[in-house]
């Protein structure tokens, strides 16, 4: 992750990640920790704009996860649908998002966590934008602008209600350009 994300060489991380994951692989189901790795691996790729292998990867670490008999921490499902939901709208995809966005707000629900709660929120609303249902577009974003305020995230509260004002305006671009929005990595 130093690698990737402090030197930005993405090909010598995917190399280390990689070799990582091969040197703990001994039986046919992953580790938690190799699970975690996957999910590093797959947003990696995601960020590098190849949204489908990562999802692929993403996909595989929730299968992996399936197996474990336990987990040592529970959000890492819903760090993982979140980052689906996300490489989804990237692809245009905005059914797809929108229902990994869902099993991310319903974890977070299930485990009463607000982790990641508010950008589940979000994700939905701006797919859902993206399909012409501004009203519930809307609303989703309002309830991610509730998460953000009462978790003193003035960022991201800032972000998502300028983001509202500009639908509401109708001056919103659907360019794409704003759905980097800043993460829990």
């Amino acid at each position: 992750m130093c690698v990737y994300y402090l030197e930005q060489n993405f090909n010598k991380s995917i190399e280390l990640i990689e070799s990582s994951l091969s040197l703990g692989k001994k039986g046919k189901f992953s580790t938690f920790e190799e699970i975690e790795i996957l999910i590093s691996l797959g947003v990696f790729y995601c960020e590098y704009i190849n949204y489908k292998k990562g999802v692929s990867i993403l996909l595989n670490a929730i299968d992996n996860l399936n197996f474990l008999p336990f987990i040592k921490d529970d959000k890492v499902k819903i760090r993982l649908y979140y980052n689906i939901s996300k490489a989804y709208h990237q692809q245009k995809l905005f059914n797809e998002s929108i229902k990994y966005a869902n099993k991310g707000i319903k974890n977070c629900i299930k485990l009463k966590t607000i982790y990641l709660l508010g950008h589940c929120y979000y994700q939905k609303g701006e797919s859902l934008f993206y399909m012409e249902q501004t009203e519930n577009a809307i609303k989703n974003m309002n309830e991610a602008l509730w998460v953000f305020e009462k978790t003193e995230d003035k960022l991201l509260y800032h972000y998502v209600s300028s983001e509202i004002n500009k639908i509401e305006r109708l001056n919103h671009p659907k360019d794409f350009s704003d759905v980097i929005i800043p993460e829990l990595r």
